[in-house]
């Protein structure tokens, strides 16, 4: 021993703690002094002498305990404790240093020396710890880690002490103890990340949390939202999302040290709503469904509702599904504005303009006009008129009795199902076609019943039985095929389509004399096609018996129609086949003026007799039937 401290009647112990790196660096004495010996006997600094680098003192035992692992920049107390027999009440002295640089050191309570982190003892008189009269004599300081140490770096505490008078004494090392440093496992101590974002808006969230090393932070299940990116390093969460729906998932926070700490989180990106869908449709019709979807996208689910204006009346809009059902009830132009919200804003709106109309009803058939037998031609000589109004037909059927005379009948026919029309035949007696006054009122005698049954708009069948009562009386069946006669372009005739019958413009109908009743009995039926107007004209002959003088008249001025007027003589109604040989003889002419659609003048010489006579339409099921 170099250097000996005497203190008066007391024997000195003298203890020298210090902490090292496992490395080469912890073979150097550490501290100004550089007065402590390491265990193994490593040497001091600068040559100087060293408390224990002479004898050992095989009398005692001097052990150093505390922690062997500490954070950075954790404190923690040591103690050393001496023990020898016969130590009695005996005083210690204490040198102390560690391997680290600075003060990691911290002196208790004996105002030891503290040199650049070292404990030293002092000169003579310098401080004493006393014994607890047992044997044992300890000192406590405190040792705090870098807070720069790296985890898994490895510190080391040297321990020197001597017990004795201080001539006869020798110094003791304690053996070295080796504390760790260790890290913090991560903490997360942010909150979790705002539950909503928003489509297009820029969404922040910084995740924080302790642990040594800084924890850095990674997404390790599920995902966030699309476009958004965790800074590893930061734990920045930043982006503005693309994407609207719910995102859920695990945030970690890592340093190595177990165990990590996660958070979990659930993002809803919401989205303005846009509406997708086409606009209503534009028209509707009283009586028919309307039906239409609004589409939307959004998150939210938008929901829909008129916000300005009003659907048409008694169509419905669903808030939920978007639907507008219904029925329209009400004619007229609705419109409006729909909007979808979903609480996002901006909303979206879409107008609307919904005219509702009266159905557009297609016409029921009508087969007004000119017919005969069906192939066209195969019995020439013979044909029927069908005045249609409504479910009614007048029918007047010109042919030839049993004697080959003109006849013409008649019938009222009822529609009993679609297409089939069936009245009674009828035959009539009347006053000559030049009676002035026409009178009197003609007499009508049942002679059968006809049906006509159509298979469309220009085929049909006609049935009929017929009695005669000359040569024999005798009842005559029969049915023919019946075609529509056309001898230029067949005009389309409509129930109704124009209430109006003076704005007509095609003169096909049953006319009669002008006023409407003035003369009933006899009329004339008009075929109109192109330029020509083809005239039956059923009436009686001097005789008073049934007599159909007919005319093709040609256009000659705007309204008026000019031609000869023939009869004809053929073969008797029943004959079979019925020869196409009728002899046509001209009696007269015909002028037709028409000064509008329901009003002409009719002026003809028939066998030397002229007549003009005013005629109109006659219509017996308003508002009368018009072609076109």
């Amino acid at each position: 021993m170099t250097k000996i401290h005497r203190i008066a009647s007391t024997a000195l112990l003298l203890l020298t703690l210090a902490w090292a790196h496992q490395d080469a660096g912890a073979n150097q004495a550490q501290g100004p002094a550089g007065r402590t010996l390491r265990d193994g006997g490593l040497g001091c600094s600068g040559g100087a002498s060293c408390h224990g680098d002479s004898g050992q003192d095989s009398g005692m035992t001097l052990t150093l305990t505390g922690p062997t692992t500490l954070k950075p920049g954790q404190s923690a107390t040591y103690t050393l404790t001496a023990t020898k027999a016969g130590l009695g009440s005996a005083k210690m002295g204490i040198n102390a240093a560690s391997s680290d640089s600075g003060t990691p050191l911290t002196e208790a309570a004996d105002n030891l020396v503290i040199s650049n982190g070292e404990i030293v003892h002092s000169t003579a008189g310098g401080p004493l710890n006393t014994t607890n009269g047992s044997g044992t004599a300890s000192y406590t300081f405190t040792y705090t880690m870098p807070a720069g140490a790296a985890i898994g770096s490895v510190h080391t505490l040297y321990a020197v002490a001597r017990v004795g008078p201080q001539t006869t004494g020798f110094w003791k090392h304690a053996s070295n103890r080796v504390v760790t440093a260790v890290g913090t496992a991560p903490a997360i101590t942010s909150a979790a990340p705002p539950a909503l974002g928003k489509v297009g808006t820029p969404y922040t969230h910084t995740y924080s949390a302790t642990g040594n090393p800084n924890p850095t932070f990674a997404v390790t299940a599920g995902a966030l939202p699309t476009n958004l990116q965790l800074n590893a390093s930061t734990g920045a969460v930043t982006g503005s999302p693309t994407v609207a729906g719910t995102f859920s998932g695990t945030v970690t926070a890592s340093n190595g040290v177990n165990p990590p700490a996660t958070q979990n989180f659930s993002i809803t990106i919401q989205a303005p709503p846009a509406i997708t869908s086409a606009a209503p449709p534009a028209s509707g019709t009283i009586g028919v469904a309307y039906n239409h979807t609004y589409k939307a996208t959004g998150n939210p689910a938008p929901t829909y509702a008129v916000t300005a204006g009003a659907l048409p009346t008694n169509l419905l809009l669903n808030a939920t599904t978007g639907a507008i059902t219904g029925t329209p009830t009400v004619v007229g132009t609705f419109s409006g504005t729909v909007t979808a919200s979903n609480g996002v804003l901006p909303v979206a709106t879409q107008a609307f303009s919904i005219v509702i109309g009266t159905p557009i009803i297609a016409p029921p058939l009508s087969y007004q006009g000119l017919w005969w037998a069906d192939p066209p031609g195969s019995e020439s000589g013979w044909g029927i008129n069908f005045a249609h109004q409504g479910d009614l037909i007048f029918a007047t059927w010109f042919t030839y009795d049993l004697t080959g005379k003109p006849w013409w009948l008649a019938v009222l026919a009822t529609r009993t199902a679609p297409g089939v029309y069936t009245g009674d035949l009828f035959t009539t007696a009347g006053p000559p076609f030049d009676s002035v006054p026409f009178g009197p009122s003609p007499t009508e005698t049942t002679v059968g019943t006809a049906t006509f049954t159509f298979t469309d708009v220009d085929h049909g069948i006609f049935d009929y039985t017929v009695n005669v009562d000359a040569p024999a009386k005798a009842a005559i069946t029969q049915t023919k095929n019946i075609v529509r006669q056309a001898f230029g372009t067949v005009p389309k005739c409509v129930w109704g389509g124009t209430p109006d019958l003076t704005l007509a413009t095609n003169f096909q109908d049953l006319w009669w004399n002008s006023p409407a009743g003035s003369e009933s009995g006899w009329g004339i039926n008009f075929t109109h096609q192109d330029d020509l107007i083809f005239a039956t004209w059923f009436t009686y002959d001097a005789n008073g018996k049934p007599f159909w003088p007919a005319f093709l008249a040609t256009l000659v001025a705007p309204g008026v129609y000019t031609g000869d007027i023939f009869t004809t003589t053929g073969p008797p109604l029943n004959a079979v086949p019925f020869p196409p040989s009728a002899i046509e003889t001209t009696v007269g002419t015909v002028t037709l003026t028409f000064t509008d659609g329901n009003h002409a003048t009719f002026a003809y010489t028939v066998n030397g007799i002229s007549q003009t006579k005013q005629i109109v339409r006659q219509v017996f099921v308003d508002p009368g039937t018009a072609c076109k």
